[in-house]
This record gives structure tokens, sequence and C-alpha cells, in this order.
């Protein structure tokens, strides 16, 4: 896994004394939150806050010319038509690529350079970008383009969208109750009783703990108003966000930097 490209909001009604505005944030308090938003989104699998991505599709038959019309420019054979694949659900056609999901939002699509308009294509199933106006002039997305130029220019496709969910208020209320805790760390001040602490015997003077490994290993923090959401959404503890894999998916070329 990477790391988060932006820092969780925090809950607006339970803030914990973080500033709801980031300008309006100490130093501390800036690093208590990019400390905290990395530690739950490692423990939450990665699936939640949004990132800007943008994507190069390729066809996977582009270099196949047994099943495609083709015509020779200049005396070279080259692909001029590529299809798309037709719909399980039906007898039709559906224009569509598989983008690694969960998608939030797709900012902007362009062909040949030229921005596509939103209202020719949706987002199905959370990551199948699906063009709606086939039927209507028969245009599907390219299926070849020429990679080693900018998608300014003719012959490119690219794709820019939101890749994650959002995160939910259960989330931040979680990231903000974190990150109060390493302010008090940080600044050396009063803080909560360790939740890691199970007994105490007052007049005996007796504190009986539990293990921290016990914590880690169970992909929690100690913090119960942190630990319940925690459980509430990954409750088996997976670190890594779940994948499919098959072979008849498009490959794609990923940025390696964001937009």
């Amino acid at each position: 896994m990477a790391e988060p490209c932006s820092v969780w909001p925090v809950d607006e009604a339970c803030s914990y004394g973080i500033p709801v505005d980031p300008v309006d944030r100490t130093p501390v308090q800036v690093h208590a939150m990019a400390v905290a938003t990395e530690i739950l989104w490692r423990l939450t699998a990665g699936i939640y806050g949004t990132c800007p991505i943008t994507v190069r599709p390729c066809g996977r038959k582009c270099g196949s010319f047994d099943f495609f019309p083709t015509q020779t420019i200049q005396g070279v054979w080259i692909n001029v038509a590529c299809g798309c694949e037709q719909s399980t659900c039906g007898c039709c056609y559906v224009c569509e690529i598989a983008l690694e999901g969960p998608v939030a939002e797709v900012t902007e699509v362009k062909v040949d350079g030229v921005v596509v308009p939103p209202e020719v294509y949706r987002i199905d199933n959370g990551n199948l970008l699906v063009r709606t106006d086939l039927a209507e002039d028969g245009e599907c997305w390219p299926q070849c383009q020429d990679l080693g130029s900018p998608d300014t220019e003719l012959d490119t496709f690219s794709i820019t969208y939101e890749k994650g969910l959002p995160v939910p208020v259960g989330g931040q209320r979680a990231v903000s109750a974190l990150a109060a805790e390493i302010i008090k760390s940080c600044e050396g001040g009063p803080c909560r009783l360790p939740a890691r602490v199970q007994q105490i015997t007052r007049q005996g003077e007796q504190i009986q703990l539990i293990n921290d490994v016990d914590f880690l290993r169970s992909g929690l923090t100690g913090l119960p108003d942190v630990d319940i959401w925690l459980t509430a959404v990954n409750p088996t503890g997976q670190r890594q966000p779940s994948r499919f894999w098959s072979p008849d998916m498009q490959p794609v070329l990923r940025s390696t930097t964001w937009p």
C-alpha cells in the first residue's frame, strides 16, 4: 500500500478541539491529523478517502487483427475498428471500461485531447465507465491509443477520477479522537486513562494491563471511540483492499503522479 493522499476531515459535531478548517490548525494539530489519518487509512485497508488518479486505458485486442476490420495506410495494415464486449444482462452491446475502484466521481474523460461531455457516460457498479450515447453515433471508448503522447494530443484517451470512498461520519469522529490523543502525547499534557488498562485496585495500587500486541494484532488502537468504528467497518481486520482480476479485463496505464 502507498499512503493516503489527503487528510481526513474532522467531525464537525465532535471535533475533540481540532478546528474543522485545516488553515486554523496549529503545527502540532496538522501533524496529529496526518498521523491519525495514515493509521486509520491503513487499518481500514485504504478504502476511505478519495484520491485523484489518471489512467490511460488500452484494449487487449489492439494487436489482434483477426477479428476486427482493417485497412492499409501507407502500406501498413492497422486496426480501425475495436469492438465492445456483449453484455451478460441482455442481447445488446455495452460500451464500458472497468476502472480500479471504487470510483467516487469521474472528473474528466478526454479522447483525442478533447474533453468528453459528462452527460454521455455514467458509472455502473461503482467502477464501470459506461458510454450512454453509443446507440446514437456508434462510438465506443477507444481501445487503441498512442501512449507515447500526452493526453492532449490526437490518438489518445485518458480518464481522471476520484478513487476511494468518502470518509463517513464515524471515520471523521475516529480520526478526530485519535488525533486528539496524539496531540496530548506530543505536548506532554494530561490525557484520558489509557484504554489498555483492564483492571485497577485503587487501595492496593494494582493495575492490570492488556498486552499492546493484542491490540495491534486485532487492528485496533486501544481507544474505545476509535475501535468501535474500526470494528464496525473492518471486523476481520483486513489490511489490503479486495481486488478482482480477470483475463478479460482491459489493461490501463496509470499515472504515478497526482494530476
